[in-house]
């Protein structure tokens, strides 16, 4: 590996370069964790970025190991304060960040993360049930194209009447798929993300957006205060309020999901906006095409998988393809055939054993429940 170039500036400039893309709360959030980091190592940004660079280019094997020595002996400090293993595993991000941005090799491995179960994913008939619930076309929008898009709210709130319409459109078993022409920069990783949208999820934003033409897709609906960044990268309140029809903004959609996800959580279920991205993954993971789905979200593809990938070209079909059994919330043609089955077992069950009264209400009774399920009359 060769040591990357770049243009002249302080090792904590860079770092700045690198954060402009990032969404303000990032930008603060890896500020406060590699100040704190350079803090504990008893350094500046100056004195780590020396550090990491005589690391690297030593030829003994010990010496290269120890920014990353450096690193664990760090994240068992704050394991030994109390802090959740993953917590303490984020610093790792802005360090690389800092590393990444002046030409160094990132720190890779070296501590245990555990799996969060803080937020369920949410099941099709969970997604159902949401979308049964009252609430406005902007509303219904919003919760179709965060199921079936699998991408972050912060994502979301970027996307314009302009790209929607100027997408490239795909059919499928007459259906319309779209995908943006260009693809948005994520507000968190800063990654390519090629939204791509369903059937429903594109009448839906049609029946939102009726006859405006130019704008963003997601608008408030009436005015509130707002938050900034003052100077030193600090989020501030001000005075100002936002106009009703300005542009909605994440806090905004994942307060809204929320609050519509209300009756859900009141019987246990841990939902919320990001539980519509872990079924839209878990959908990939299932079918085996777990970094396609990744790359669909605009989640961050490991360096070391990323390299062997060819997406970008046939990412749309192998959307289309993996809508109808995994995203639709329609039952597949399998499904219906085994309904239909059912149906006709408990039928013929029911014409024999017209004798037992009994027995014939209660199957009478499934039967209907499956017709309800199908839809069925």
């Amino acid at each position: 590996m060769e040591l990357q170039s770049y243009q002249a500036g302080t090792p904590a400039e860079e770092f700045e370069k690198a954060l402009v893309a990032l969404a303000p709360d990032t930008r603060s959030r890896y500020r406060v964790q590699l100040a704190f980091f350079c803090e504990e190592m008893n350094t500046t940004p100056q004195g780590l970025f020396d550090f990491a660079l005589d690391t690297y280019r030593s030829e003994k094997t010990a010496d290269r190991l120890a920014m990353k020595k450096a690193y664990i002996g760090f994240y068992d400090l704050l394991i030994g304060r109390g802090l959740h293993p993953n917590t303490a595993a984020a610093y790792r991000h802005s360090v690389n960040k800092f590393l990444e941005a002046n030409g160094l090799p990132k720190i890779n491995g070296g501590v245990k993360t555990v799996q969060y179960r803080g937020v369920s994913r949410i099941k099709p008939e969970e997604v159902k049930r949401v979308l049964r619930l009252r609430m406005s076309d902007r509303i219904f929008a919003l919760v179709l194209v965060l199921d079936q898009s699998g991408i972050r709210c912060s994502d979301v709130a970027q996307l314009t009447i302009e790209d929607f319409k100027q997408a490239k459109v795909g059919h499928m078993k007459n259906k319309e798929f779209r995908t943006w022409r260009k693809p948005l920069i994520s507000q968190k990783t800063g990654v390519n993300v090629p939204v791509t949208l369903g059937p429903e999820a594109i009448q839906a934003i049609k029946d939102y957006i009726k006859n405006r033409e130019t704008g963003h897709i997601f608008l408030r609906e009436k005015g509130m205060f707002h938050w900034t960044e003052n100077e030193k990268g600090e989020r501030i309140k001000t005075t100002e309020r936002t106009e009703k029809g300005s542009p909605m903004s994440r806090k905004n959609m994942t307060m809204a999901i929320w609050q519509l996800m209300r009756p859900l959580r009141e019987e246990g279920l841990r939902v919320s906006a990001h539980s519509f991205r872990k079924r839209f993954i878990d959908g990939w993971d299932q079918a085996r095409m777990l970094n396609t789905g990744k790359y669909i979200a605009g989640k961050k593809i490991p360096n070391n998988d990323a390299a062997y990938l060819d997406i970008e070209d046939r990412y749309f079909e192998a959307y289309m393809n993996h809508y109808f059994e995994y995203i639709s919330l329609e039952k597949s043609d399998i499904e219906t055939e085994n309904l239909k089955k059912q149906i006709q077992a408990l039928e013929n069950t029911i014409a024999v054993q017209r004798g037992d009264e009994a027995l014939s209400k209660i199957k009478e009774d499934l039967l209907k429940e499956i017709r309800k399920e199908l839809g069925l009359n």
